[in-house]
Formats: C-alpha cells, sequence, structure tokens
C-alpha cells in the first residue's frame, strides 16, 4: 500500500510540474543547464563521498517509499493553495525579525513543516533499523512515527533556530559596518561547523532513551566524537546545495554562500535559486521539481553515511555526561 502510495505521490507531483511547464518561460535554457550539469555533478558526489549511503539506498529502494509519499503531499498543499476558497487564506502570514532575517510565517509554510517533521519523524528511525538489521520496512516505522514526533520537532527546532539565530547574528554585524567580505567567510565556517555539530542529532536523538536534554546532548556528543568521520558527507551535501559558490551569467559576477541548516532533510539547490534569481526568471517548474526531488535522496544519501560511520553511537546510548 505504502509503495504505491509513494509511487502516486511522485507521478503526481511529476504531472502537476508537467503541466505548469507547459507555458514558455523566459531563460528556460539555464533551468536546463543546471538541471543536467547537477545530474552528470550530484551522483558523482554520491559515489565519492557518500558510497554507503548510496550502497544501502540501491540495496533497499523502499527508503524511498517515505520521500514519495511526503512529495505528494507537498504537491497537495500547493494545489490547494491555488483553490479560490482556500487562497485567500493560504495567503495570509505573520512576519517577524530573528536579529537582521526577517521571517514570514503563512499556512502552506506551516503545513509544509509539519510534514516535514513528520517525515523526519518516520524516515529516520526506519535508515537506522534497516541499517542495523539489514532489512527495510516502512510499515513498521510508519507505526512507530507519532511516538517520535514531539522529540523529532523539538531536535529539529534546537538546530535551525540556532542556526538562524546565528547566521542572523553575522548580518547584524555586517548592517553594523564590518566588511562583507571577511564576515562571509566567517558565516561559511560557522555554518560547516554548526551543521558537523548537528549531523547526529536526529539520527541519536530520536531513539535516546532519557529527557529531552540528554537527547540532545547525545546527539552533540556522539556528533563530536565522530567529527573527522562525519565530515566529508556533510561537507560534500553543503557543497552540491550551493554552500559557496560563484555564478557569471549575462557578464555578471557573484562570489555567494548558501548558509542553510543539513541537520534535517533539506532538498534544496541554491545553485538553481540563484541563476533564476540573477537572470530574472522562476525556470521551467518541471527542472525545480527534479533538482528538488535529486536533492532529497542527496539527503537521504547524507544521513544514511552518517549514521553507518557513526557506528554504535546511533543506538539508544546515553552520552549525556560525555558532553
Amino acid at each position: 500500500m505504502l509503495k504505491w502510495l509513494g509511487w502516486a505521490g511522485v507521478c503526481g507531483a511529476l504531472a502537476a510540474a508537467v503541466y505548469e511547464s507547459r507555458l514558455p518561460v523566459d531563460q528556460a535554457r539555464y533551468g536546463w543547464f543546471t538541471l543536467f550539469g547537477l545530474l552528470l555533478v550530484v551522483p558523482a558526489g554520491i559515489g565519492l563521498a557518500m558510497p554507503q549511503g548510496a550502497r544501502t539506498l540501491l540495496r533497499h529502494p523502499r527508503l524511498l517509499i517515505p520521500l514519495g509519499v511526503r512529495t505528494g503531499v507537498y504537491a497537495l498543499i500547493l494545489w490547494m493553495a491555488t483553490w479560490p476558497f482556500w487562497k485567500e487564506m493560504m495567503e495570509a502570514s505573520a512576519h517577524w525579525s530573528i536579529l537582521s532575517i526577517d521571517v514570514g510565517l503563512t499556512i502552506p509554510f506551516l503545513l509544509v513543516s509539519f510534514v516535514d517533521i513528520v517525515y523526519a519523524a518516520w524516515v529516520t528511525p526506519l535508515l537506522l533499523d534497516t541499517i542495523r538489521r539489514d532489512r527495510c520496512d516502512p510499515h513498521v516505522a510508519l507505526e512507530r512515527a507519532p511516538g517520535y514526533l514531539a522529540r523529532t520537532f523539538g531536535l529539529m527546532a534546537v538546530g535551525a533556530l540556532g542556526f538562524l539565530a546565528m547566521v542572523g547574528l553575522m548580518f547584524t554585524l555586517i548592517k553594523g559596518g564590518v566588511p562583507i567580505f571577511p564576515m562571509l567567510i566567517v558565516i561559511a565556517i560557522l555554518a560547516l561547523v554548526w551543521n558537523v555539530m548537528f549531523a547526529g542529532l536526529l539520527l541519536v536523538g530520536v531513539e535516546h532513551r532519557g529527557s529531552f536534554g540528554s537527547a540532545l546532548a547525545a546527539g552533540l556528543t556522539a556528533s563530536k566524537r565522530a567529527w573527522r568521520s562525519i565530515l566529508l558527507p556533510v561537507v560534500a551535501q553543503m557543497l552540491l546545495m550551493g554552500w559557496v559558490k560563484y555564478l557569471a551569467p549575462k557578464s555578471q559576477t557573484l562570489w555567494h554562500v548558501n548558509a542553510r541548516f543539513t541537520g534535517g532533510y533539506d532538498d534544496s539547490c541554491s545553485w538553481y535559486e540563484k541563476l533564476n534569481e540573477m537572470v530574472g526568471t522562476a525556470g521551467p517548474p518541471i527542472a525545480a521539481f527534479l533538482i528538488t526531488l535529486m536533492f532529497a535522496v542527496v539527503a537521504l544519501a547524507t544521513k544514511i553515511e552518517i549514521a553507518r560511520r557513526l557506528g554504535s553511537r546511533t543506538h539508544a546510548v546515553d552520552y549525556a555526561r560525555e558532553f
């Protein structure tokens, strides 16, 4: 049942993207160029930096079932946002500022965030069980997921909000007159350090036996002890997502630092986003959909690689005293 639901989700989202791509888009060639370039680079990056993650996904393709279901739910939320009855409510938003970063909350954003939490609570125990037992059972993992929702939400919130506050502080300093180029280097380094620190947070903390505080400490401790081992897949994922990049379309040049929290299952690609921004077009929806799907697989392969490199640390063991 879940297998067919996953396929239905992916096919439905793909059909919607194809339908939206029927209209001509100015400078669409940049979107297709980015897609084909990533199709060459991303598999090579996964194979070189995340070989265990790639082999596990090939051996257990049922690990992709939650991703298929999540993709379909995403498409459903976006489709609902176009309904006349829902449109006004969906467009309502609340805004506030965290240091120098403006944050806007909309109903689609909240719905997608909830789906992300459910997905993380489902797929994290699933990939851990698959690694430990060499058997993948999405049905059992889904039945257990409700018990992990609160813990998953708390861990992801600590990692993401802390990361946002750190980046916001850096931009506050830039607005205060600190030279931008040195600060961009600092942001890039801090983003790497933060993501390495929180790389094992979900993998260790979700199933941890103990309080939320001890689960948080256990995840951070496991990452700290194994940082040399998990550094490569974290760096590879950040580079593929566009951690630091140089773009020069239409005689423009731009160095850009993309600071994103990768402790969850982020499927964004700033290469595509920034290129679209520079050429002034949204790009063909089908290219955007395929790139997002590709990077969702990258996030999953990265988590599997990190879990395998953490080894026994992903078991429910108390590391709180060592932190």
